[in-house]
């Protein structure tokens, strides 16, 4: 499954309702960390063991600011994680081993 951008916040809001668990990428295109950190998430957006469960996704910082003013979305490249349209977790310049350490703790509890 392809990492998805969400370019309106009405295409945000209905992403977290639509989907049980989403990942969100909170990038910025100048931003040299994310460029690192991006092909790691279009490789686990891939894995048969998350492309069934799990949404991922990605908002420009610079597109939808209100919406990251809104998430307290202060650093970059941030991720936050919802489940059943509320957010349960958020990482902030990770590595790739914290983003499959956060998203295998949330497997279990997604109704596969």
């Amino acid at each position: 499954m392809p990492v998805h951008t969400i370019a309106t916040e009405e295409s945000f809001q209905e992403t977290i309702k639509t989907h049980e668990l989403v990942l969100v990428d909170f990038f910025a295109t100048w931003c040299g960390p994310c460029k690192v950190i991006s092909p790691a998430v279009e490789e686990l957006s891939n894995r048969d063991k998350y492309k069934a469960v799990v949404h991922f996704a990605k908002i420009d910082v610079d597109v939808l600011s209100d919406l990251c003013d809104q998430l307290e979305v202060l650093a970059m490249p941030t991720f936050l994680l919802f489940k059943d349209g509320v957010k349960v977790a958020s990482l902030v310049e990770p590595k790739p081993a914290a983003l499959v350490e956060l998203l295998d703790k949330q497997l279990p509890s997604v109704g596969v």
